[in-house]
């Protein structure tokens, strides 16, 4: 960690005196090292990257805001720029009154008057996200990543650049939301609790649907710690009811009040540390934090006790991600020879398609990016990008995916992948008739790419919708194969061809992929549910599905009769 944060100072030395626009993305934001992205502080806007494992996903903000999900679960709450974060770390540096001066990671929490000068960087690479205030005598620098393990994993050091002996604090504030909704009332904040160990470590607890809970282990590598203070209480961190996190007493001080062991109702609980430290010079000390999403509080527990972990492997982690991020993307390579307009580039063009796959794979693979929900229109989409270079993956998403139609072959707008199996999935029911046609042709492109047919073999579920307009869906018993789901989605597309007005398009619904147009479908009818409306760009993509399964059913045999329907 040391090591790379000084690498990543060296580099950006060398590019504040080489700017060029071979390296220069919009809005203070420029190409390091191959994919590295370095984001300088923002007046406008914020730049963010997505980190995630299996699903779950952090999405680390330029600015130093940080929210963390897996579906429709809200680990972290979205914290927007008119809102404090619920995650902040502090470096405090000690004053000759033996007070402390707060130094935040980021321009979040960033304290008016600073009493040195101060350079905040935010750098991304394809596997974690830094954070870096550097001065002239100190460093100090927060790293997040998500290990394959589905562990959001926080290291936060200070680097001493002078021969003199330092003395600083560690502080850190984490406070999460665990609930199957992105924003909580006064009552339901009642639901959350935070207990602290022996050993340091935390576990916060939240009541709603299921037992939401998050491990907190940490350790602290360092010659000298010279006191070490923990709160279960937003409240004792702030030390004053009315304070903000940036203007924390115990952020002045330097310890909590009052130091409870656990903490619940509507006190607000959260993890939070003061360490201090005495740095040698030119040494570092560091806190690794570990933090473990479960659904079992026992198991929770059980996590937060174990003492330690090895730091090293968590390094040795991020250099694993790296490689596979490599591995990821390296089955398709796209470059442009060399050209230059105004400020564009080739070579900062041929750097960005990269981040556009990382993108793509996100969206096709994730469990969600743009809100809680997974589009289905959106994931298939996405799918036919990612299958060309991960095409095992895009298998594995195929198969889920159709697991959440309706067993007339009617495709939901979107659905939120549950953590159990017996937990009925939030669903939005909008009959968006362009749905199933992006699955056909994903499928079938799957099929051109990789000739493996055994997919159409897998089998999956289906949820019965019981009320479209609550958005209410019941699991249904009834399971078959991958093929059986394409040709009923076949069935309920030919359903929804007009033939009242005999222009056999396919009939808009709610609406299709240009949303501007989704009024063509509405009905002043009380006796009917959709108007008259079609959808040329919908219909001329079903007549691509009519030839795809043709092709499908052909080169699999004995499917003639359909073969001779589709066509």
């Amino acid at each position: 960690m040391k090591d790379t944060i000084k690498q990543f100072l060296s580099q950006i030395s060398h590019l504040e005196s080489n700017r060029t626009s071979a390296n220069e993305l919009p809005e203070k934001t420029y190409y390091l090292d191959g994919n590295t992205i370095l984001c300088y502080p923002r007046e406008y806007g914020v730049s963010r990257f997505p980190y995630s494992a299996d699903g779950l996903v952090i999405w680390a903000s330029q600015n130093g805001y940080l929210t963390a999900n897996e579906s429709d679960f809200t680990i972290f709450r979205p914290s927007y720029t008119d809102e404090e974060p619920c995650i902040a770390f502090f470096m405090g540096l000690k004053q000759a009154n033996g007070e402390y001066f707060p130094v935040s990671m980021s321009v979040a929490n960033q304290q008016l008057f600073e009493p040195t000068p101060i350079k905040r960087y935010t750098v991304y690479t394809m596997e974690a996200a830094y954070f870096i205030a550097d001065m002239e005598e100190l460093t100090f620098a927060v790293r997040v990543f998500v290990s394959e393990d589905k562990k959001i994993n926080f290291t936060a050091t200070v680097i001493n650049k002078t021969e003199d002996e330092k003395e600083v604090y560690i502080a850190s504030f984490i406070e999460a939301l665990l609930r199957f909704e992105e924003r909580e009332d006064y009552w339901s904040k009642g639901d959350r609790v935070c207990y602290h160990y022996d050993n340091g470590n935390y576990v916060l607890k939240t009541d709603h649907m299921l037992d939401n809970c998050m491990s907190i282990n940490k350790v602290v590598t360092a010659k000298n710690v010279t006191e070490k203070h923990f709160t279960t209480a937003r409240r004792d961190f702030l030390g004053i009811s009315g304070r903000t996190i940036s203007n924390a007493l115990s952020l002045r001080k330097g310890y909590f009040k009052l130091s409870p062991n656990v903490t619940k109702m509507i006190d607000l609980p959260a993890a939070c540390d003061n360490i201090h430290f005495r740095i040698d010079g030119h040494e570092s000390v560091r806190i690794d934090y570990s933090m473990t999403v479960t659904h079992d509080f026992e198991e929770a527990v059980k996590t937060a006790k174990e003492t330690t972990f090895d730091i090293i492997l968590k390094d040795a982690e991020v250099e694993r991600l790296k490689l596979k991020e490599v591995n990821n993307l390296s089955a398709l390579n796209i470059n442009f020879e060399d050209w230059k307009i105004g400020k564009n580039s080739s070579i900062v063009l041929n750097k960005f398609i990269k981040n556009i796959q990382k993108q793509v794979s996100f969206c096709a693979l994730g469990k969600c990016y743009a809100g809680p929900l997974l589009g289905v229109r959106d994931v298939f989409q996405q799918l036919e990008g990612a299958l060309i270079w991960q095409p095992q993956e895009a298998r594995e998403k195929i198969i889920t995916a159709l697991n959440y139609i309706d067993p007339s072959g009617r495709a939901p707008r979107q659905f939120a992948v549950p953590p159990t199996e017996d937990m009925i999935p939030k669903m939005d029911l909008r009959e968006f008739i362009d749905q199933g046609i992006w699955i056909i042709s994903t499928v079938y492109t799957y099929l051109s790419y990789t000739d493996d047919y055994s997919i159409l073999d897998e089998i999956c579920g289906y949820y019965t919708v019981v009320d479209d307009k609550n958005n209410i869906v019941e699991k249904c018993d009834h399971k078959d194969t991958v093929l059986a789901h394409l040709i009923k989605i076949m069935d309920y597309l030919t359903s929804n061809l007009d033939r009242e007005y005999n222009t056999n398009c396919l009939r808009i619904l709610f609406g299709d992929w240009n949303d501007a147009l989704d009024g063509l479908g509405h009905t002043d009818d009380t006796d009917k549910k959709y108007g008259s409306g079609v959808s040329v760009m919908a219909t001329l993509q079903f007549y691509q599905n009519l030839l795809e399964m043709s092709e499908i059913l052909t080169h699999i045999g004995g499917y003639d009769g359909l073969v001779r329907a589709y066509m």
